[in-house]
């Protein structure tokens, strides 16, 4: 995200003090009262290389489509709980019903875990821990970036943190909503995972 801002504000900027006029029902901008023409040129070609890069990315990728709305469980505190969703797998749409996930690990007191929600091509959600929830972590960030890869041919849906004060956090026991406990439910939409994958790809 910081990178498209890096394009879009320099290109306010100088459309700002640039000279706009229709010509033969087209946008014309006068380069000779722009201050920087060639930076202008070279932003104007950056942001259709990276328009490429997103039609490819939106054709081949794996992505959620809809908001997942992760957040605690209706039928148990102590599950996760996605909305209705639509995702990409390799180009094809698919929907995932509304579904509820425990976690499996058992995380030690005023240590973080994190856990991920995945989804296929065959509707299942997987719930993924990260590598050292068993011992911990000493941040948020820490333990999410403790979250395995992505699986092959699965989108993410969403991420949850948790950390307790007064004992362990044992998942698919302890409730999300127990007292101590401190939990941040993130959804993955399409445009942040977009612009992390665009970032990793040097874009």
């Amino acid at each position: 995200m910081k990178r498209l801002f890096r394009i879009v504000i320099p290109l306010l900027t100088i459309m700002a003090v640039a000279v706009i006029a229709w010509s033969a029902g087209a946008l014309r901008i006068n380069l000779e009262a722009v201050k920087n023409p060639q930076l202008l040129l070279k932003i104007l070609e950056r942001m259709d290389y990276q328009q490429d890069d997103i039609l490819a990315y939106l054709s081949t990728d794996d992505y959620v489509l809809s908001d997942p709305g992760l957040t605690v469980g209706s039928s148990s505190a102590a599950k996760l709980k996605i909305s209705n969703t639509w995702y990409m797998i390799n180009g094809v749409m698919y929907y995932v019903a509304s579904a509820e996930t425990a976690p499996v690990d058992t995380i030690p007191q005023n240590k973080y875990g994190a856990w991920a929600l995945e989804v296929g091509t065959d509707g299942t959600i997987d719930e993924i821990g990260a590598t050292d929830n068993a011992t911990g972590y000493a941040s948020a960030a820490l333990a999410v970036a403790g979250l395995p890869a992505v699986q092959a041919d699965h989108a993410r849906l969403g991420y949850a943190t948790v950390i307790k004060s007064d004992g362990e956090f044992t998942g698919g026991t302890t409730e999300w909503t127990a007292a101590g406990v401190t939990a941040v439910y993130v959804d993955l939409l399409p445009t942040a995972k977009l612009s992390s994958d665009l970032i990793s790809r040097g874009k």
